[in-house]
């Protein structure tokens, strides 16, 4: 049995620091690019799969001062962007 989390995250995704790379996990949930060409022998990881589920990329503007993504998430907050409607 698997805790389904609750929130969100805001990061930005980079292929020039290889230190923190973005799991394929996300990239397949998110559907965005990959740093290379894919093969069969990249493993994911079924528990991050499961975990990842749901997520959805919400499209922003390339660069955010802080006060604006404070802004914008106070937005889909109040917008019930973030969590489901009931």
């Amino acid at each position: 049995m698997f805790l389904k989390a609750k929130g969100a995250f805001m990061g930005a995704v980079t292929s020039s620091d290889t230190m923190f790379t973005l799991p394929l996990e996300l990239r397949d949930t998110l559907k965005l690019d990959y740093d290379h060409p894919m093969s069969p022998y990249d493993k994911r990881s079924p528990v991050l799969l499961e975990y990842a589920q749901g997520l959805k990329a919400l499209p922003v503007p390339e660069k955010l001062t802080l006060e604006e993504a404070t802004s914008l998430m106070s937005i889909w907050k109040g917008e019930h962007v973030l969590v489901g409607c009931k």
